[in-house]
C-alpha cells in the first residue's frame, strides 16, 4: 500500500521547536533558581558536631540540588574524619540535604613504639593518639607494638621489645645440693 509523503507545514515545525526550547529553558531555569541547598542535617554524629561533618562533606549553601555529588561527599567525610565508619548522604527535594552517619567504637589502646598511645577499631583502623590518662578508658594491649602508626589507616602491629630480665636458676641452689654431679635432678623421685 502507498501512501503519499505528508508535508509538514512551517507553522507546526516552529511550534514544535518552540515548546521544546520552552521545555529546556524551563529545566535550565529551575537548575539554576530553584532546588539549592538551603538545610543539611546530620544524624548519628556523637564524636563530631554537625557543623564538622557538613565542612568535611564540602556541600555548601546555595550548591545546585539536582548536580550535587553525593558519592564525592559521602568519601570526602570518610577520608577526612578517622571516627566515621559509614555515611550515607541524600538530597530531599525542594531544598535539604541529609548526611547519616556510623561512628566507629574504640575497641583497643595501643603503644607504637615511641611509647605514645593510639585509638584502635576492633578490624585495626587506627583512630587517634592519645594520652597514657585517656588510654587507660579502653582495653589496652601489651606485647605488641605499633609500627609507624597514621590516623585513619590499618594499623600495623610489630613484637614489642623484651625486657632485660635478671638471670633466674631453675631450683635454689642449698649448701647440700651444690655437691650435686651436673646433669642430675633437683629431685629424685623414689
Amino acid at each position: 500500500v502507498y501512501t503519499p509523503a505528508q508535508t509538514i507545514s512551517f507553522r507546526r515545525m516552529l511550534l514544535r521547536i518552540l515548546v521544546v526550547a520552552a521545555v529546556a529553558l524551563a529545566l535550565c531555569l529551575s537548575l539554576s533558581i530553584f532546588f539549592k541547598v538551603r538545610t543539611v542535617t546530620v544524624a548519628g554524629a556523637e564524636k563530631y558536631t554537625p557543623w564538622s561533618v557538613m565542612e568535611a562533606s564540602g556541600i555548601q549553601e546555595g550548591e545546585n540540588l539536582i548536580s550535587l555529588n553525593t558519592i564525592g561527599a559521602a568519601a570526602r567525610v570518610l577520608k577526612a574524619l578517622p571516627y566515621v565508619e559509614s555515611v550515607q548522604v541524600g538530597i530531599k527535594l525542594p531544598d535539604t540535604v541529609n548526611i547519616e552517619i556510623k561512628e566507629y567504637e574504640v575497641a583497643y589502646a595501643i603503644r607504637d613504639q615511641g611509647g605514645f598511645w593510639w585509638r584502635i577499631t576492633s578490624d585495626g583502623k587506627v583512630l587517634e593518639q592519645v594520652n597514657g590518662g585517656q588510654a587507660t578508658e579502653n582495653a589496652q594491649i601489651l606485647g605488641v607494638v605499633l609500627v609507624s602508626p597514621v590516623v585513619n589507616e590499618q594499623a600495623v602491629a610489630g613484637k614489642a621489645a623484651a625486657r632485660p630480665r635478671s638471670p633466674r636458676r631453675p631450683w635454689p641452689l642449698s649448701p647440700a645440693s651444690s655437691s650435686r654431679p651436673s646433669g642430675s635432678a633437683p629431685f629424685s623421685v623414689f
